[in-house]
């Protein structure tokens, strides 16, 4: 019985730490999944090398999730994905560019684009919702119109941050 004690404690213990190391890599709800979010970087970092079109990386992590969804609530997840990809990107770039402000018309201004942003982003998405019938179809095409527009506005944050630090 006593040989079998450090032979049980420690099997529990690399079993904690495979269980917590398994558990850090997982999607935190609410926060994007490191992998979702490495492709969007990716490709951006690529489209910045490239000089081609960003936009062409919006959708890029709900289109592929999509190819192997086989319900529309798997098709929404999807969307909400990418959305949550967008958004956590959308915050740190909006930070980024009030730090580069100096000027508090110009953070006003800023502060106030956000705003009227989200109340369009709302305001479009809930009309793509609502006109497709409330249905789980009709949530996941708003989710995705969500993804959508937060994608291009955190394009358009990154347009603003570069064209102020080349200045």
């Amino acid at each position: 019985m006593r040989a079998r004690f450090p032979l049980m404690f420690g099997a529990a213990i690399i079993g904690y730490f495979a269980f917590a190391t398994l558990h850090s890599r997982a999607a935190i709800p609410g926060r994007p999944a490191p992998a979702d979010a490495a492709t969007i970087d990716a490709c951006l970092s690529d489209a910045a090398k490239s000089k081609t079109d960003p936009d062409t990386c919006v959708g890029r992590v709900s289109s592929h999730c999509a190819e192997a969804a086989t319900t529309d609530a798997a098709t929404l997840e999807c969307g909400n994905r990418e959305f949550l990809v967008w958004d956590d990107a959308l915050n740190r770039d909006y930070a980024q560019l009030a730090a580069l402000l100096s000027s508090d018309n110009a953070k006003q201004a800023l502060r106030d684009l956000e705003r009227e942003f989200f109340v369009m982003k709302l305001k479009q998405c809930t009309f793509d919702r609502i006109a497709r019938g409330n249905t789980l179809k009709a949530a996941a095409s708003s989710t995705q119109c969500n993804a959508e527009a937060t994608a291009r506005q955190d394009l358009w944050v990154i347009q603003q941050i570069n064209s102020l630090r080349s200045n």
